[in-house]
């Protein structure tokens, strides 16, 4: 009884390991960040937007799915859209980073959105904003806050 708990453990342990995402390179990993930025704050600001450049080198798609920072009643991943000579901007689901290819988060396109600002950040600080990808992978990712729209 005794040696068949533990070939039983044995193998448990080796399934757990084969199916681990674990044992295979993380999203999180693969992702590379250039560049991450968040436009200082005008007093009172409901939300920030912030930017970088999200660089895919592997041979497969990266879906970003969200995005975390404490200090905000929200975060959101959006994009911009010109409707009509309207300038509005939706929230998607996901953020597709192509193989071999990039994503550019800047203004007029695909951004993070930081709402319900608790603490206004000040030029020069340091926010950090969580990246969670479809694989459930994460990466923690320093923003700088700076003045103007480019950085």
């Amino acid at each position: 009884m005794k040696n068949s708990v533990t070939v039983s453990a044995v193998l448990l342990s080796l399934v757990l390991v084969i199916f681990s995402p674990l044992s295979l390179a993380d999203y999180a990993d693969d992702i590379i960040v250039e560049n991450p930025w968040v436009g200082a704050p005008p007093p009172d600001a409901f939300a920030l937007g912030a930017f970088a450049v999200l660089k895919n080198p592997t041979d497969h798609t990266i879906v970003l799915q969200q995005a975390k920072a404490t200090g905000f009643d929200s975060v959101q991943l959006h994009k911009s859209i010109n409707k009509n000579n309207m300038h509005r901007m939706i929230r998607i689901q996901e953020l597709r980073i192509p193989a071999k290819s990039q994503v550019v988060l800047k203004h007029g396109s695909y951004h993070i959105m930081l709402m319900g600002v608790h603490h206004e950040p000040k030029p020069g600080d340091s926010l950090p904003i969580t990246l969670v990808f479809s694989d459930h992978s994460q990466k923690i990712v320093e923003f700088k806050v700076s003045k103007g729209r480019h950085h």
